[in-house]
């Protein structure tokens, strides 16, 4: 599913405004909706931000009390999924900044173990794909924050701006700073694997 576009001012007429405007009204199934809609997203860019499964349910929590909290605020200058991703990408930053777990211990510990399973008769692309994942809990936060939205999530650099309120420039370039890191970091482990196999 592609991402919705930014919408111009007053315009509320795509089904996620229209079920906003439900939310607003105050009907009870329209929240229902609305969190059965974005609870995977939600759940998805949350994890692979804080790495781990207890950290994301609490976040999860947090970030739906605060979209239905603040329900009545939104005022349709951006598509509803901008919105609930910028309050989704914040609060997970919010929680990175308060327990400093730029990258999970259980990751570091896990690492040796898919390193063996490259050099073993056993190997597959998922220790690659292990690896992947946590060199890129290791990136900067803002470099891992626009990877994530940005080539897992499907994220525009113009909507990525609008979420972590920077310019689109800062966007690309911490992309691409991103990218050229996680390249550093996986060219030995993907040239291990490629010569195993």
């Amino acid at each position: 599913m592609s991402r919705d576009k930014l919408l111009p001012k007053n315009n509320e007429k795509s089904p996620e405004s229209a079920l906003i405007k439900r939310c607003q009204q105050g009907e009870q199934s329209a929240y229902e909706e609305l969190f059965d809609l974005y609870k995977d997203k939600v759940y998805s860019t949350a994890v692979r931000m804080l790495g781990n499964e207890l950290d994301t349910q609490d976040a999860a929590q947090d970030i739906f009390v605060k979209v239905f909290g603040n329900i009545h605020a939104f005022r349709f200058d951006s598509s509803p999924s901008t919105w609930i991703y910028k309050i989704a990408v914040n609060t997970c930053l919010d929680k990175l900044r308060h327990d400093r777990k730029f990258m999970q211990v259980d990751a570091i510990e896990d690492l040796p173990e898919y390193l063996t399973a490259l050099h073993s008769n056993e190997k597959t692309p998922g220790a690659i794909n292990s690896i992947i994942e946590n060199e890129i809990q290791k990136l900067p936060e803002g470099y891992k924050t626009v990877f994530i939205l940005y080539a897992i999530e499907g994220f525009k650099h113009e909507e990525i701006a609008k979420i972590l309120e920077i310019s689109p420039g800062t966007s690309k370039s911490q992309y691409f700073a991103a990218k050229s890191t996680l390249r550093k970091k996986l060219l030995p482990y993907m040239e291990a694997f490629t010569h195993e196999l």
